[in-house]
């Protein structure tokens, strides 16, 4: 269906005012067949966007040649038709978004194919039924949640009948309940006959497809079926990449003789299959208890000292959008809390709990109804409060960089900040460039346009922006979305020096629960604009049920634990990271063949 041969492509960058060329694909060559599931793999600036651009004729190769269908992209007169047959979801679904209500915009495609009106009304309710959102065909697209938004978007090419969807991170910024339900409908979509290419990071969505393709630097370094790719974890950590938890949790029962070694599990349920035939004498009955799972690595724990006292704290604080309005939303209901020096809490639960509202009441971006919130024991409500002085102690990094990248030069947009604050330009640059530094940006990025940066350099100049201020507290709102695993783990490092180094205290907005486990001293989890529970990540994640009831979920290990108890094996306890998992499972099925705990 889709075949390229041998494409090369090339980004004008500008230095100041001098122009050069980046190679963002040289040579590669895909062939996709009809209804086949392709999953494509690879770090940051690998390629992988650029490539899926190619197939609908977004970009155009320098060198060699895209079919679709057998039409070359580069034949003008094949633009409209191509187009139709491929379809974009992209992995910010309102940057695609533009009717006022749901089904306005699924009509859109049929509308520009001068569709009779009747046969558009059709088209648009089986495309809301396929995603299940046929029931919010009359609301307005910006009152959903992130994964409603992207199962509209996947409505709208649908409904403009395109034969092959292409899907670049569309789970990028989704909640796990809602990243969940989006790939349910990928898949169903599949199985109905549809030729899906995902991009993804997520290496358990990747498990689905049908053929795996790994890209590193505008190259393709391998391709197979999963089972075969994810065989080689070698290969995986050399593009920057993981296998996925359930993978790696059944190469780890393999090595301790717990399951047999016949080929790579991809999935929860064949791994619980392989257990419980191990552990098929495990007595159902043995007493377990819900307690505390395995510690985190050693060296990602720093020591907090809670009998200093709080350096930000929050009282009983309230905030409501359009108060007093017609469309009146009550956001917070009363969220109380507090943060330590170099201490880091964890912030989950589903899309529209109330996460991101909270992180900007903290440091004065918005000022909430009723409450408090004091840094260093002060209100900052109290009459005369300067809150650019907070905000030089609150530092707040965005879910998106490109909201708060705007200067001409990477060196100028991480100098604003200082200045703002009242720094010389001498001090100013040299907190900049020291913060530069510190996130692994060389010199000869410094006279870059931000704008020019891969996605994870934006996020790293981003959070260089905020360093470069010195906060006491750093809040960060899904710093690793859209990030390969390599450079989660940069960007993971970054934080938890300044927090050895210089004390601070982190509050991480996440969707990724295994980042939680492994960064985090506490967690809260938030629904309805409270905080529902709060605890270690141990203590929250192993309340399966009412961490589900409010709409979030648990570490993959943990949810495969849940159901092995379900099933009737003997656990202990449950688990939040791969290794203690492997350790309790391998005791339970060893004590149910008689060897003991």
């Amino acid at each position: 269906m889709i075949l390229t041969d041998k494409i090369k492509h090339q980004y004008d960058v500008w230095q100041g005012d001098e122009k050069s060329k980046r190679t963002a694909l040289d040579g590669v060559s895909i062939d996709v067949a009809e209804g086949e599931f392709l999953a494509i793999l690879g770090a940051n600036g690998s390629g992988k966007s650029t490539l899926a651009k190619h197939l609908n004729v977004l970009l155009l190769p320098d060198e060699g040649v895209v079919l679709v269908d057998g039409k070359d992209t580069a034949d003008e007169k094949h633009l409209w038709e191509i187009r139709t047959t491929v379809g974009m979801v992209f992995q910010n679904p309102d940057n695609q978004i533009i009717g006022t209500s749901v089904e306005e915009d699924v009509a859109f495609g049929p509308e520009n194919r001068n569709m009779e009106p009747s046969a558009i009304k059709e088209k648009v309710a089986d495309s809301l039924r396929a995603v299940g959102l046929l029931s919010k065909r009359k609301v307005s697209p910006y009152r959903l949640s992130g994964g409603q938004k992207q199962r509209v978007a996947v409505a709208g090419v649908l409904a403009a009948d395109s034969k092959c969807i292409v899907l670049d991170e569309p789970t990028a910024m989704l909640d796990p309940v809602s990243r969940r339900e989006l790939m349910d409908v990928i898949q169903k979509l599949h199985e109905d006959g549809r030729t899906i290419i995902l991009i993804t990071h997520h290496t358990d969505e990747a498990a689905l497809a049908d053929r795996l393709i790994l890209m590193d630097h505008g190259h393709i370094a391998a391709q197979g079926t999963p089972a075969e790719l994810f065989a080689d974890p070698e290969l995986l950590r050399r593009i920057r990449m993981d296998i996925p938890p359930v993978t790696e949790l059944a190469m780890m029962l393999s090595d301790a003789g717990v399951t047999g070694d016949d080929g790579t599990v991809l999935t929860k349920g064949e791994l619980i299959a392989r257990i419980m035939e191990e552990g098929r004498n495990a007595s159902s009955g043995t007493g377990h208890r819900e307690g505390t799972a395995g510690k985190k690595d050693d060296d990602c724990t720093i020591s907090v000292s809670p009998a200093v006292g709080p350096v930000l704290e929050v009282k009983d604080l309230h905030f409501t959008y359009s108060k007093g309005e017609i469309n009146e939303t009550p956001v917070l209901k009363g969220v109380s809390f507090s943060l330590h020096e170099g201490e880091c809490i964890g912030l989950i639960g589903t899309s529209g709990a109330g996460k991101t509202t909270l992180a900007k009441n903290l440091n004065g971006l918005l000022k909430a109804g009723s409450g408090d919130v004091l840094y260093s024991g002060e209100s900052i409500y109290r009459k005369g409060y300067k809150l650019s002085g907070l905000r030089k102690e609150v530092g707040l990094v965005f879910q998106n960089p490109e909201t708060q990248l705007f200067c001409k030069t990477v060196l100028d947009d991480v100098m604003f900040g200082p200045r703002k604050m009242g720094m010389t330009d001498e001090e100013a640059l040299a907190s900049a460039k020291e913060a530069l530094s510190v996130v692994d940006i060389g010199e000869e990025y410094h006279g870059i346009s931000p704008m020019d940066l891969s996605g994870g350099q934006k996020r790293r100049v981003a959070l260089a922006g905020v360093l470069a201020m010195k906060p006491s507290v750093l809040i960060l709102d899904e710093p690793a979305a859209g990030l390969d695993p390599g450079m989660k783990t940069e960007i993971f490092n970054i934080i938890e020096k300044t927090r050895r180094e210089n004390g601070t205290a982190v509050i991480l907005v996440s969707h990724e629960m295994e980042d939680i486990v492994r960064y985090c001293d506490r967690v809260m989890l938030m629904a309805d604009g409270t905080i529902k529970l709060e605890g270690t990540p141990e203590e929250v994640f192993t309340q399966v049920d009412a961490v589900r009831e409010f709409g979030a979920d648990v570490p993959a290990v943990t949810d495969l634990m849940y159901d092995l108890r379900k099933a009737g094996l003997p656990l202990e306890r449950l688990a939040v990271t791969a290794a203690d998992a492997a350790d309790e499972i391998t005791a339970a099925v060893r004590a149910g063949k008689g060897g003991g705990r």
